[in-house]
């Protein structure tokens, strides 16, 4: 019985499909013969595909930046102060945040890689688990792992880090 109920909704749905999607209720109304349960699950399953059939509309890249918090319109960090240091250029970014190189002309002079959590991004949980991120670091003396120069917190109140920038020359 199930099986026959399925394959009578598949051809419901199917047949819906090929109509507008303004017609879906009134021809699924008249297909279903007053069976009110199938006219329903296969309005929800029309609603679905019409979810689904324009959801690659949307390039990628704008939809993931939407849901990372990315502004491409947001202020730039260069010339900005971040702790001691004054941002250059954007290095690189990933999914949490950015990195800048940033110069201290201060009492000396050096260049620093500046990771810092994007605001868009700046949840409890991601703050979190950057500042274990910067004390793991902190605690770490090995050749291969970049070591912890400095951190601190943006006047934004966003954490960031300072580690060694090696220019490549």
């Amino acid at each position: 019985m199930q099986t026959q109920r399925w394959t009578r909704l598949k051809e419901l749905v199917s047949a819906a499909l090929e109509r507008e999607p303004a017609e879906w209720q009134d021809w699924l109304a008249a297909a279903c013969n007053g069976d009110h349960n199938l006219y329903a699950e296969a309005l929800s399953l029309l609603a679905c595909q019409n979810k689904v059939a324009t959801f690659i509309e949307t390039p990628a890249v704008s939809r993931g930046l939407e849901l990372l918090g990315q502004d491409e319109d947001a202020p730039s960090l260069i010339g900005k102060q971040i702790g001691p240091y004054v941002v250059v250029k954007e290095i690189g970014h990933g999914g949490m945040g950015s990195v800048y190189l940033a110069e201290r002309d201060d009492q000396f002079r050096q260049q620093v890689a500046i990771k810092l959590v994007r605001s868009g991004v700046a949840s409890t949980e991601v703050l979190q688990r950057f500042r274990q991120e910067r004390q793991i670091l902190a605690g770490l003396d090995h050749p291969n792992v970049a070591r912890l120069l400095d951190g601190g917190v943006t006047d934004q109140g966003l954490p960031y880090l300072g580690l060694p920038w090696l220019s490549r020359v």
